[in-house]
């Protein structure tokens, strides 16, 4: 049962891989650039293609090697001769996703998964990804915008930050306030669709001051090993936080009307409820 870990970046989600991997039989991956969602992308366009399924998926099971000779002297059959049905796609492409990830795993891991940050942003792969593996666990990490979008700037665009002018650091931030609630928005939402309702678990960041045990156990997973209690930091980055960051994001997140901030609230009473915790609505 694969275990995918997604989240907005700069958020704690190799910390819960390295959890997971620590404390389960379960070996989550690394990154991969994001390489796959094309080819999740490409099952669902194949199931969803209107001549496939109304030409060629019927009649593929009945295509003996004869037939398929004496179709050719039809040019209207010859067109979309296939021996494709429903599921070879998905069961090819789950197949090379298995050989590529679920094999070589190291001794005392018998289940895998991977994070990967890259999906769920301007894509549906993590959609794809558990409608291709029905018995899969989605997990999506968060953290507040102000600390996440301060994170990215200082690991992932230090140039702009130490050399850049106050115009470039103010669009790089709006860039990645974008990319932050554009991540949040869509993890939100696909909770809306019933057949992913309840495949992916929110883990906001206030839920790592939590005993690992509670952690696994809101994730839906057994620990088979002893599990570490305390794990340092992964990634952590410069702790300081220049005046000019502070004062520019503070300004943006306040000049917004409170669009990411109250997308943050909304995604951590999911993550609450997930978690078993009380809830105050309000």
């Amino acid at each position: 049962m694969p275990v995918f870990v997604f989240g907005t970046g700069r958020c704690g989600s190799t910390h819960i891989q390295r959890l997971i991997t620590l404390s389960t039989p379960t070996w989550i991956w690394g990154e991969h650039d994001g390489f796959l969602e094309p080819m999740i992308a490409g099952v669902d366009r194949y199931r969803r293609s209107v001549p496939l399924n109304r030409v060629v998926f019927p009649e593929s099971a009945e295509l003996s090697n004869e037939k398929l000779v004496e179709a050719l002297s039809s040019h209207r059959r010859t067109a979309w001769l296939n021996r494709l049905d429903a599921k070879t796609v998905p069961d090819g492409i789950r197949g090379v996703i298995n050989d590529w990830f679920g094999t070589n795993l190291p001794e005392g891991w018998n289940d895998w998964g991977f994070k990967e940050i890259r999906y769920g942003f301007e894509n549906d792969a993590p959609k794809g990804l558990l409608k291709l593996y029905p018995d899969a666990k989605g997990v999506f990490v968060f953290r507040e915008p102000e600390k996440t979008i301060s994170s990215m700037i200082k690991q992932w665009s230090p140039k702009v930050l130490e050399e850049g002018s106050e115009q470039e650091l103010d669009a790089e931030c709006k860039g990645y306030m974008d990319r932050w609630f554009k991540v949040m928005f869509y993890f939100t939402s696909i909770l809306k669709r019933p057949e992913l309702a309840n495949r992916i678990v929110f883990v906001s960041d206030d839920k790592f001051s939590l005993p690992s045990r509670q952690i696994l156990a809101s994730l839906g997973l057994t620990p088979s090993r002893e599990i570490p209690e305390l794990l340092d930091h992964t990634h952590v980055g410069r702790k300081a936080v220049p005046d000019i960051l502070k004062k520019t994001l503070t300004r943006l997140l306040s000049s917004e009307k409170g669009r990411c901030r109250n997308m943050y609230k909304r995604a951590k009473l999911i993550s609450d409820r997930h978690f078993g915790l009380a809830v105050e609505e309000g």
